[in-house]
């Protein structure tokens, strides 16, 4: 529908009265269900009452790919932080990064009392969740670790599992993390085997 709309207005602003081209093949029903959740999902601006104007093509895909998830854990207030590969990244200092703007998974450890609370956040946010296990997702995902407790502390501002377990992991995987496993031992004195 984003479509048809962008090439018949582009950028230009048009009323609801202008879509009655569209009565063939949608009901006014849902022409207003369509226009609702075009506007809800970024891809149309409303102007005023009953006017609307497409985002460019541009804009919209870009904001797929905009983060979210890390501005959205900070601001929840609830025990949580990162595990394996985002740990190591913040451990790392980000001098590797495992995500990409087409796909951007984050291991979060969240308190198992809190698992409905950030179900709720990230269904209401159109965010994409696991709990325990990753499927591959374009675009930013989360899956969430829930534990009855875990330490974290906070490391170049972001709370991470305690160093001993991203050692751990990386040495499980020392083929694919040997640089990581290199670049924590040189920082943090650890003896790190690279295997």
């Amino acid at each position: 529908m984003y479509a048809v709309l962008w090439n018949k207005f582009e950028e230009r602003q048009f009323s609801t009265k202008e879509l009655r081209f569209l009565d063939v093949f949608l009901s006014k029903g849902m022409k207003k269900k369509v226009l609702f959740n075009l506007s809800g999902g970024g891809w149309l601006k409303r102007v005023g009452r009953g006017s609307y104007r497409c985002v460019s093509p541009k804009n919209v895909f870009e904001s797929f790919f905009k983060p979210k998830v890390m501005n959205l854990l900070k601001s929840t207030g609830m025990k949580w932080c990162f595990s394996g590969l985002n740990a190591l990244e913040v451990y790392s200092e980000f001098s590797v990064e495992h995500r990409s703007w087409l796909s951007s998974p984050f291991y979060i450890k969240i308190l198992k009392q809190d698992l409905g609370e950030w179900i709720k956040i990230f269904k209401k946010k159109g965010i994409p969740f696991y709990k325990n296990r990753a499927k591959p997702e374009l675009g930013e995902y989360v899956i969430l670790m829930p534990k009855t407790g875990f330490k974290a502390r906070i490391v170049n501002g972001y709370p991470v599992e305690p160093l001993a377990d991203v050692v751990k992991f990386a040495e499980q995987r020392s083929f694919e993390f040997a640089y990581e496993l290199k670049y924590l031992g040189e920082k943090y004195g650890r003896a790190v085997r690279t295997a």
